[in-house]
């Protein structure tokens, strides 16, 4: 089942994790290299939230360590992301139904599919809920984009809705030991429209899925 053992995976505590771990109960930590991991019940089911911190290298070391010490049955990587379309604003949601590793576009394009189980699982709920959300590709990589021009084309090539720095990472290593994974995101800046930076987005990532898993 989805709700055996989850994961939950996120790069900045403070802003990607702490209305999570206000909700988390009977939490035992764990650290792991550049990671912690805080074991515990989320509305009475069985989760592990990682906190990864920025970047592939450590969103790798990360969804490595989780999956030997917990083996869970899901990983959803959530938090903030740059918008890559003008009409997706700041606070809107980004599901991906793929996440394209934007480091290796020059070489040997890495593109990686959800898994249908959780996007299934993810439909079901927003279509009976008030949330709105944007389904299609995610960037991933360890660049954040300012260029208009750049995100831009992006979006033409590729059909990215957003770019984040972690997904691309946890998708590949949870797919080689064949743990279901899907990426939430939250849209905390737009560069082509001028919209800054906003951390207090995340939180609209975290009540989605606490509402999601209750």
């Amino acid at each position: 089942m989805i709700t055996d053992k989850i994961m939950i995976m996120g790069a900045m505590k403070d802003v990607e994790l702490n209305l999570i771990l206000e909700n988390l109960t009977d939490v035992k930590i764990y650290e792991e290299a550049t990671c912690t991991f805080y074991e515990g019940l989320l509305f009475q089911k069985k989760v592990v939230v990682c906190h990864c911190n920025v970047g592939i290298i450590n969103a790798s070391i990360a969804t490595f360590a989780g999956i030997k010490k917990y083996n869970p049955t899901s990983i959803f990587v959530i938090g903030t992301a740059g918008a890559h379309r003008d009409d997706i604003h700041r606070e809107k949601l980004v599901v991906a139904t793929n996440v394209i590793n934007l480091n290796s576009i020059n070489f040997r394009t890495k593109i990686f599919d959800s898994s249908e189980k959780l996007l299934k699982f993810i439909q079901n709920f927003q279509n009976n809920s008030d949330y709105k959300v944007h389904y299609g590709a995610i960037g991933s990589g360890d660049i954040w984009t300012k260029d208009a021009i750049k995100i831009k084309e992006f979006n033409t090539k590729y059909s990215t809705l957003c770019e984040e720095m972690e997904s691309a990472a946890v998708y590949e290593i949870a797919q080689k030991y064949d743990v279901p994974v899907a990426a939430i995101r939250v849209i905390s800046n737009n560069e082509i429209i001028g919209e800054e930076y906003d951390r207090k987005t995340g939180e609209v990532a975290q009540k989605f899925i606490l509402d999601l898993l209750k």
